[in-house]
């Protein structure tokens, strides 16, 4: 019972989907949102939570938002050079959605025009923010490590199973329901705090993590491609990738423990190569030089004339493409 328990506590501290809106990595936030079938939070958990902990590095900043009437925000991280740095999109109420056209926004001028900019988003986790000034948040990204959470949970699954439990009871209606956690049944056991659980419900929460873990990935990318609405709002809410920035202002707990400070969700922005703007440029240098071909052979009434004002028209364009391209790869 004891290394079940050590399992149970262990998997809920795993940073899997469920996590609620605030994005805190806190043991019970695992199953905050739509499942809510994780263990209950003490009374005298909720009383502390009351006491707020140490002021972050960015306190001042997301209380400057909180005054600017922003709430919520979702965390992008970018590379600039050799560092790392994060930026916040303030969510707001007027239900317009979010795409990758709104993520470039954040980009530079530059990056926003350039051949080679964002192409699209990576979860990731990012821990020791560093506010430099006002407009770089330095911090330190970290990957989804999707393998090692499957494998922890597939173990953690055994490990239950290996447990005598009743089969025929503490099982799920058609409609998806059953009895709750505080209720004592035939699969009721009890970890080191004694405090009670059902071995049914906990195995069946061990499998619904492991298959959301398994659809994450697909998901976000499927919401990031075709705008992140009201329906994706609330889908990031629930697997913690928007936080709020009263959240922010404070360590609390084994994060104000931590030495790295709270991990964060965020989303690692993808660069890459826009080719479909690249064929447009040179399809419309090609064009260019057609037309300048028909109007200088009309004009000087001779075709060879109008051959030469086109490949210098060609050359050109092919000019401003090169160094365009340079300069969108460099810079």
């Amino acid at each position: 019972m004891t290394e079940l328990t050590n399992l149970y506590r262990l998997a809920e501290q795993q940073p899997t989907p469920p996590l609620d809106s605030n994005g805190s990595e806190t043991p019970h936030s695992i199953d905050a949102g739509q499942h809510n079938h994780g263990p209950q939070e003490p009374p005298f958990v909720w009383a502390l939570s009351r006491e707020r902990g140490h002021p972050s590095v960015i306190a001042e900043y997301c209380q400057q938002a909180i005054e600017n009437g922003h709430e919520e925000c979702i965390w992008l991280c970018m590379k600039r050079g050799r560092r790392f740095i994060v930026k916040d999109l303030p969510l707001k109420t007027d239900g317009k959605s979010i795409g990758l056209y709104d993520i470039r926004k954040q980009c530079s001028w530059w990056k926003r025009h350039s051949l080679y900019s964002v192409l699209g988003v990576k979860e990731i986790l990012v821990s020791s923010l560093h506010l430099k000034s006002r407009q770089e948040i330095r911090a330190v990204p970290m990957e989804f490590d999707y393998p090692s959470l499957t494998a922890y949970l597939n173990k953690s699954i055994e490990a239950t199973l290996e447990q005598d439990m009743e089969p025929l009871e503490c099982g799920v209606t058609v409609k998806g329901e059953s009895h709750g956690d505080g209720i004592e049944c035939a699969n009721t056991a009890y970890d080191i705090l004694n405090q009670g659980y059902c071995k049914a419900h906990h195995l069946r929460k061990l499998e619904l993590q492991r298959d959301e873990i398994k659809w994450l990935p697909s998901m976000l990318e499927f919401y990031w491609q075709n705008g992140i609405a009201e329906e994706g709002r609330k889908f990031l809410g629930i697997t913690g990738f928007i936080t709020s920035y009263d959240a922010l202002r404070f360590n609390e707990y084994l994060d104000a423990a931590n030495p790295y400070g709270k991990m964060v969700r965020a989303f690692m922005l993808i660069e890459g190569w826009h080719v479909r703007y690249l064929l447009l440029l040179i399809a419309a240098g090609l064009f260019c030089s057609i037309c300048t071909i028909a109007v200088s052979t009309a004009v000087s009434h001779n075709f060879e004339t109008g051959l030469t004002a086109g490949s210098y028209a060609c050359g050109l364009a092919t000019a401003l493409i090169a160094v365009f391209t340079f300069l969108s790869a460099v810079l």
